[in-house]
This record gives structure tokens, C-alpha cells and sequence, in this order.
């Protein structure tokens, strides 16, 4: 997330289906916030005229109004990122100056630049591309065909053992065989750090640091920390320190 304030968005599509789609998507961006949807364009600029957002989700080829037609019809309109199966729409639409004009059905990685885009141009903000909220993981256990599903919120470790890796969870653990640097990569830094070459831990979950060791919640023993993340460590808590 940004850390400021959200953008608040509104989805208009005459497809139902459509809506679900953008609704399901959308939730994965913690800087967007969807405050309404509509089926009709018409319905949209009556609530639009009264009330205000920030970015506008709109199919074109609409009955009675097409979404063109609503941003045109607009005193002060928000931003705009078309959603639509015509392409010949496209000369038309940049009369509106949209932000991105995205043609059906929608690829994540297209919606996920379009999204960036828009970021960028209302909270004006230069980012390498906008975070997406993705709380757990589905993990293959070792010598299983399951798959588990692991809130990434609650992993207080992973432990690199051989060729596995074992990820302490708050009230389980589970085993698997991809690599630490793997899970590493795929967990991010945001909330994560090493503490050692074997040890992944969750920063969020430290509750003390003593004797070259770091304690963790749910643990009864600490970590020990390797001399290579050490400074590393020292700059984290530093930062917090009052």
C-alpha cells in the first residue's frame, strides 16, 4: 500500500459477469476501494452527478448511454479506464483522455499496469508497480498431493533442512520441497527478513531481541542470528527503537 488515502472507485458495466470479474480482481489492490456499481450507464450518471470518486471502470457499448457518453456528460469527471470487446471505440474514447483502454476478457497483468497507471496519476505517485494484497499461498507437502493452504500472516518461520523446508505456522507446520530461496522470493521483504542462512523469519512476529537470539511468537526457543544478517537485524530494530 501507498500509506495514503484510498482511491475510490466505481465499476459500470451492463454485464453482471463483468462486474464480478473487476469485483474479484479489483479486492486484490489495497489502494483501490470500490464505492458503487451499476449496470446502466444512465444509473451511474445520476450518482455520479451527487457524489464523487476518483476512477471510473466503464464498458462502452452500453443501452441507452455509452460509457463515453457518461464521461462526456460529466462537469468534472473522475478518471476513466474503459473495459470493452470493440476496438473501435478506441479513437473516440481519447476524447475523454482515459488512463488505459482495456479490451475483453481482461488479463490480470493488463488490469494490475492499468491500475499502476491510475495510481500514479490521481494520488501522484512514481511507483515500480502497485502491490498486490495476496494473503496466503497453496503449498504442496512433502510426499502428499495436497495442497495446504498457509496464511502468509501467520508463518513465523521457514527453515531450509536438507532438501526441504519446514514453515512454522502460529498452530501447524508444514513441510515441503521448494527451496528457501523460493519461498523467499515469492514471500517478499516487506515482512520478511533472514536471520540466519537457514532461517526466513516474520518480522511482524518479533517480540524480543537477547542474547544473539531473536524470539518470536508461538516459540519457546529463539533464533539464533548469523553474523552475516546481523547488521541487517540491528538496522530493523534501530529504526523502531524509542
Amino acid at each position: 500500500m501507498t500509506g495514503l488515502r484510498k482511491i475510490r472507485v466505481v465499476l459500470v458495466d451492463d454485464a453482471p459477469q463483468a462486474i464480478n470479474m473487476l469485483l474479484f480482481y479489483l479486492k486484490r489492490f489495497a489502494d483501490l476501494e470500490v464505492v458503487e456499481t451499476f449496470t446502466s450507464a444512465s444509473a451511474a450518471f445520476g450518482w455520479l452527478l451527487e457524489h464523487q470518486v476518483d476512477l471510473i471502470f466503464a464498458d462502452i457499448d452500453m443501452p441507452e448511454l455509452t460509457g463515453i457518453d457518461l464521461m462526456k456528460g460529466l462537469i468534472d469527471p473522475p478518471r476513466v479506464i474503459y473495459c470493452t470487446s470493440h476496438r473501435e471505440f478506441a479513437v473516440e474514447s481519447f476524447e475523454t483522455h482515459p488512463i488505459d483502454y482495456l479490451m475483453k476478457p481482461i488479463a490480470f497483468d493488463r488490469l494490475q499496469q492499468a491500475v499502476t497507471w491510475a495510481t500514479e496519476s490521481i494520488l501522484g505517485l512514481k511507483l515500480e508497480q502497485v502491490k498486490v494484497e495476496d494473503p496466503y499461498l497453496f503449498v504442496k507437502e512433502v510426499d502428499s498431493t495436497a495442497a495446504v493452504r498457509v496464511d502468509i500472516d501467520d508463518i513465523v518461520y521457514v527453515q531450509a533442512a536438507k532438501n526441504t523446508c519446514l514453515i512454522k505456522l502460529l498452530n501447524r507446520e508444514v513441510r515441503t520441497r521448494k527451496t528457501l530461496k523460493k519461498i523467499r522470493e515469492r514471500l517478499g521483504d516487506e515482512n520478511f527478513m533472514m536471520a540466519e542462512r537457514s532461517f526466513l523469519i516474520n518480522k511482524q512476529l518479533i517480540v524480543k531481541i537477547q542474547d544473539n537470539k531473536i524470539m518470536l511468537r508461538g516459540l519457546q526457543q529463539g533464533i539464533p542470528i548469523g553474523p552475516d544478517y546481523a547488521p541487517a537485524i540491528r538496522e530493523f530494530v534501530d529504526a523502531r527503537l524509542w
